[in-house]
């Protein structure tokens, strides 16, 4: 057995402990040495995962520490280890007795550098990407002509400036309202999340049609805020539209990618929401144009379905009074055919004609019973064929006197006629100051209607 050199302070018969006992005391030795949260920066080698976990190692030119980063930890981090980059990591140093290995249990990883924030950037994007957020569909349509358009940036940069000189230049209608807010630094990301909460809940009150959110050009460190998950958030979340333009034209950040639109320039994104008034009023006068065109067309079509629908109810009409003349005729015939006097006329012509050829027959039937009857039976025939005359003659003038107008008269009635002959039947059938005859039995009255 190998005797210990001196300095380690044992004896040669010291007692030996367990594989255990030393891991027991390693563990112990680790937490209360070491605090229970530790940040350790290092370059990222041998990086893996397995069922969502991941594997990794922080090293440096002479050091080296194992690093495991749960399912449940690899979930919530916008980092994903790739070898090569150097980065922050956040977590507690633990002892895994069974493998005997020492290692660092990351809950989170910040990357360092420009390098560490391109990655972010890229990470960042991919899963804003995959939620949609990136997609046409959540793009609102920018207004055509803006009231009021809210500019947030900070009221001493360049990007104000470049925004209210091109918006004045362009269309000097258009009111805009500053929002000053930082651009840059630890505290601008909130700020400008809360500034975008603001201005969309106010907007309706306040009368704004869309928000300029701009500032202008800088490294990526200087650009950050604009890429924090925050600021693109509110974004989202904002029911206003929303132009970004942030730094040069080459510079693209996770608020441009949100946004409704991205402008390349602050004096671009004044001229993407402000209308020029010179086109604007091209535009007018063009639409003017066509309406008095689309108004002359439109008209001319009324005018022309107008007299086509007169000339049709024209006919409409003509063809209703040809048929109620016709109407009107038929009746007056009848009418004129059921006068009183007419139908006494014809029925004391029938009666007369009734007359004549009962005399005829009756000398008729007196000739031939002369020849065959004597002077006594021819006498009784005689007087029965004259009775029956008689009854046949007074039934006639019953019936006749039935019928005769002057009888009617006689009882008390009267027949008023217009001075055209025609019978009155009813008091709208003349107007005040016409000429009346009224026929009495005893005689004729003329009169003049009078009404109120």
């Amino acid at each position: 057995m190998t005797s210990l050199p001196s300095d380690y302070g044992l004896t040669p018969d010291a007692e030996a402990i367990g594989v255990s006992e030393l891991s027991r005391r390693i563990e112990a030795a680790l937490s209360s040495g070491l605090p229970s949260k530790i940040r350790v920066e290092g370059e990222i080698a041998n990086a893996s995962e397995r069922n969502g976990h991941r594997y990794f190692s922080l090293r440096e030119p002479d050091a080296s520490i194992g690093c495991v980063m749960w399912a449940s930890d690899a979930r919530r981090s916008n980092v994903v280890p790739v070898d090569g980059d150097r980065v922050i990591a956040t977590g507690q140093v633990v002892h895994w007795a069974p493998g005997g290995r020492t290692q660092l249990r990351v809950r989170s990883i910040e990357p360092v550098g420009e390098g560490a924030l391109l990655a972010t950037f890229r990470a960042r994007c991919e899963q804003l990407r995959d939620a949609g957020w990136f997609d046409p569909e959540h793009k609102a349509p920018l207004p055509a002509c803006p009231r009021c358009i809210a500019v947030l940036t900070s009221a001493s940069g360049a990007a104000i400036t470049d925004v209210v000189r091109t918006a004045s230049d362009r269309f000097p209608a258009c009111k805009l309202v500053l929002i000053d807010v930082p651009v840059q630094g630890a505290t601008a990301a909130p700020r400008i999340a809360r500034a975008i909460a603001g201005v969309d809940k106010a907007a309706a009150s306040m009368g704004i049609d869309a928000i300029v959110l701009t500032r202008g050009g800088g490294s990526l460190e200087d650009l950050w805020a604009f890429n924090e998950m925050s600021v693109a958030q509110a974004i989202h979340a904002c029911h206003i539209p929303l132009v970004a333009a942030i730094g040069h034209e080459s510079d693209v950040t996770i608020a441009e990618l949100v946004a409704d639109a991205r402008a390349s320039t602050p004096t671009r994104a004044a001229v993407m929401l402000v209308p020029d008034r010179v086109e604007a009023a091209q535009r007018l006068d063009m639409t003017n144009r066509a309406l008095l065109r689309a108004m002359h067309t439109t008209l001319m079509h009324c005018q022309d379905a107008a007299a086509q629908a007169a000339g049709e109810m024209v006919r409409v009409v003509a063809a209703d009074i040809d048929g109620r003349r016709q109407l009107l005729g038929q009746c007056q015939q009848r009418l004129e055919r059921a006068r009183p006097d007419l139908v006494l006329a014809r029925r004391q012509q029938a009666l007369a004609s009734l007359g004549r050829r009962l005399a005829v027959g009756a000398r008729r039937q007196l000739d031939g019973a002369r020849g065959r009857l004597g002077p006594l039976q021819l006498t009784r025939l005689v007087r029965q064929y004259v009775e029956r005359a008689q009854a046949s003659a007074s039934l006639l003038d019953r019936a006749l006197a039935a019928v005769d107008p002057a009888a009617v008269l006689e009882r008390g009635f009267s027949l008023t006629t217009s001075e055209t002959g025609d019978i009155l039947r009813h008091p709208d059938q003349v107007d005040s100051g016409a000429l009346l005859q009224t026929r009495l039995a005893g005689g004729t009255i003329r009169s003049r209607v009078e009404r109120d």
